[in-house]
């Protein structure tokens, strides 16, 4: 079988490994996932297979012969075409005129049986912005399956699909598969790894630690070979989230938000979270989910009411975070933490002016912070040399596991939180799933909005979908899948079905 081969391959970026002695073989005809924590070195191997990063040691095969990839111009002649998570798409042009782009000889007639073949035949003419994501992934797809890749690379490929998306991806790669192509699946996914895949490689720490057939291997067995240890059933995702109390915490009712340039409208959004309970808001990117965070948590002006522990919420954030409602943002090196403090100072970041933190009501009490950041750094396994350290030189799970402490700590009544595993290694998903129970099981009130299913069925009883800026009712997982997939993307009748809030 014809096969592309990695041997010994390194790389490294100052003094960290990115990449230490990888050997794998890539075969054509099969589809092969690879696995692995953030910093494992999955991005990197990637861009050395399509020749944007250089080794510093190691060779590539194909067919027992010598490769050299020393640009993407020539991994592209080789048959290696790349996904990238983030498409690269001129979206005022066509279909047609993206995958042609940069062809001095174009072979009209193949582009059109590739279109036809992929179901993107009556697109070719549309420009690429006005289709769903979903479609421009495929024109991706069209663009290096046209340039003749005999080996499809993807990064994180189903991160931006609804359900119906990455069943549609899915039924296409097992055809190319068919059809004699190789697929190396990046992903941190385990349970579409299992499903897609034919052999699973597992990365951690830049060296190949595991490579399993698909058909022998579980998901606790990868999950522990990813992180090094076995998991909590938190990570995994397997619910325990205990029946929340009959007290409401939160109320929303009518919360209206006015379309602001890009920003998505939000039209007559109403929900309630009771004490104790998780309350899961599902959706693909860009439906709302980051403007209803910011009117809730008072960031963002609104029409509507909201209610916490029965009373009317203030305007503003200042006056929210003192009524008891505290915010973790989908973005924590933009909007969470203040890279450039450390981590004490990150812990009571909006809360500095607090006396607790202050001598004779003017001077930081140091000691007392230092102490106090310490308890944290203990209770949530954050991974730092000391207190004082920048929160900058923290890895992304222990920087996401800072700004979910320094929420969590104060003991509030109700919590915003955006994506709150975004971009984080197993291990920290793991701790962060505990603590949202603990904090829960103690009476709070938790919005989760996630576009991680597995995560809102991992935590919750009830969820809800958003879409184009409008909520569906309130969900249980006794939800056909395929519905799901359908509010998700959605379809109108499904919408009628379950109930919109027009």
């Amino acid at each position: 079988m014809a096969a592309f081969a990695l041997h010994d391959i390194s790389k490294r970026y100052g003094t960290v490994p990115a990449l230490d002695g990888v050997s794998l073989t890539l075969r054509l005809g099969q589809i092969h996932g690879i696995l692995g924590e953030n910093g494992a070195g999955k991005s990197t191997l990637l861009n050395i297979l399509f020749g944007a990063v250089q080794p510093d040691r190691g060779r590539i095969e194909r067919d027992g012969r010598p490769l050299r990839l020393t640009s993407p111009r020539l991994a592209i002649a080789a048959g290696i075409g790349l996904v990238h998570q983030h498409f690269h798409l001129v979206d005022s042009f066509t279909v047609r005129e993206n995958v042609l782009l940069g062809e001095r000889t174009p072979d009209r007639p193949r582009l059109d049986r590739l279109a036809a073949r992929l179901g993107l035949w009556e697109v070719l003419d549309v420009a690429v912005g006005g289709l769903p994501v979903g479609v421009r992934q495929r024109v991706e797809i069209l663009k290096a399956l046209y340039r003749q890749a005999t080996l499809l690379l993807l990064d994180e490929p189903t991160a931006v699909l609804t359900p119906p998306e990455v069943e549609t991806l899915f039924d296409l790669l097992r055809e190319l598969r068919a059809a004699g192509a190789g697929v190396v699946f990046i992903t941190h996914k385990l349970r579409e790894a299992l499903e897609l895949c034919d052999t699973i490689t597992v990365l951690r720490q830049g060296r190949v630690v595991a490579e399993y057939p698909a058909s022998q291997v579980t998901a606790d067995v990868l999950a522990a070979a990813m992180v090094g240890e076995h998991l909590a059933s938190a990570a995994l995702g397997h619910s325990a989230t205990a029946p929340p109390a009959e007290t409401v915490r939160l109320r929303v009712e009518n919360l209206t938000v006015p379309a602001d340039g890009s920003r998505t409208a939000l039209h007559r959004i109403s929900f309630e979270v009771r004490e104790g309970e998780i309350f899961g808001i599902a959706g693909v990117d860009g439906n709302g989910q980051t403007e209803l965070a910011e009117a809730l948590v008072g960031l963002r002006p609104m029409q509507g009411n909201l209610w916490l522990d029965g009373r009317p919420l203030p305007a503003g954030r200042r006056a929210r975070l003192a009524s008891g409602l505290r915010y973790i943002p989908p973005d924590r090196r933009q909007a969470g933490l203040a890279l450039e403090l450390s981590v004490a100072e990150n812990v009571i970041l909006g809360d500095e002016l607090a006396p607790d933190w202050r001598r004779w009501g003017v001077l930081l009490d140091r000691a007392a912070l230092r102490q106090y950041a310490g308890t944290l750094i203990r209770d949530f396994d954050i991974r730092t040399p000391h207190a004082d350290a920048p929160a900058a030189a923290l890895s992304g799970g222990n920087q996401q596991k800072l700004l979910v402490a320094r929420e969590l700590a104060p003991r509030p009544r109700v919590l915003v939180a955006v994506n709150p595993t975004w971009g984080v290694d197993v291990a920290s998903v793991a701790t962060i799933h505990r603590a949202l129970r603990g904090a829960c099981r103690q009476g709070l009130g938790l919005v989760l909005m996630s576009n991680e299913l597995d995560e809102i069925q991992a935590l919750c009883q009830r969820f809800a979908v958003l879409y184009r800026g409008r909520l569906s009712t309130s969900l249980t997982f006794d939800i056909p899948p395929a519905d799901l997939g359908r509010l998700m993307a959605g379809d109108g009748p499904t919408w009628e079905r379950y109930g919109c809030r027009d």
